[in-house]
């Protein structure tokens, strides 16, 4: 019997279409939760420096259980790389909000006025900007060969990173490789976009 489920509801966020099917929908929810919570405990200790790590472990499953776990696409993959992924972004995103806490916290100890940090929908257009403008004229910001592989994967969306090293007579590991220092170039041009 293929249980179905509907959107989050209540206090607790998954519930069955047919009743009978939620003590087998909390069930599973539960054991995944107790196979992932060392897992999540385990990333918190060696990545979330400065956190409360009791805290940030509760804040990650929360996480998993409202938002990771109903956006999950079986067509993307398997279920636990996915998750481990999910956890190590929220991981990071803890991390970038604690240590806005912190700064603020210094600046107003020091008696320095609380600057306000520009707003998401600001830095959101800013890096919009950024990536059209790497888009339609890559050159500009990137090397030769970096740019000859971001314009070949925008113009292909849909084809394999096989088929587009085979389209530019290059290997695929070398096709990665450009594609790598191409998000790192794009990355830093990025963080001094935001910075200043």
């Amino acid at each position: 019997m293929q249980t179905s489920l509907t959107p989050p509801t209540g206090r607790f966020p998954y519930v069955a279409a047919d009743p009978s099917d939620n003590i087998r929908v909390r069930a599973a929810l539960a054991q995944t939760l107790e196979l992932f919570e060392p897992v999540v405990r385990a990333i918190v200790r060696m990545h979330g420096h400065g956190l409360d790590h009791d805290d940030a472990t509760q804040q990650v499953l929360l996480s998993l259980l409202t938002i990771a776990l109903p956006s999950y696409d079986k067509a993307r993959g398997e279920v636990k790389p996915y998750l481990i992924a999910c956890i190590y972004r929220r991981v990071k995103e803890l991390r970038r909000s604690h240590g806005r806490e912190v700064r603020r916290h210094k600046r107003f100890l020091a008696g320095q006025p609380i600057a306000q940090e520009p707003t998401l929908t600001i830095m959101d257009a800013r890096l919009d900007q950024l990536a059209a403008a790497i888009v339609t004229e890559p050159e500009r910001f990137l090397n030769e060969s970096q740019a000859r592989v971001v314009r070949a994967t925008h113009e292909y969306p849909n084809a394999t990173k096989r088929e587009i090293a085979e389209l530019l007579g290059i290997s695929a590991t070398s096709l990665s490789r450009a594609l790598r220092k191409a998000r790192r170039t794009v990355a830093s041009i990025a963080m001094e976009e935001l910075v200043s």
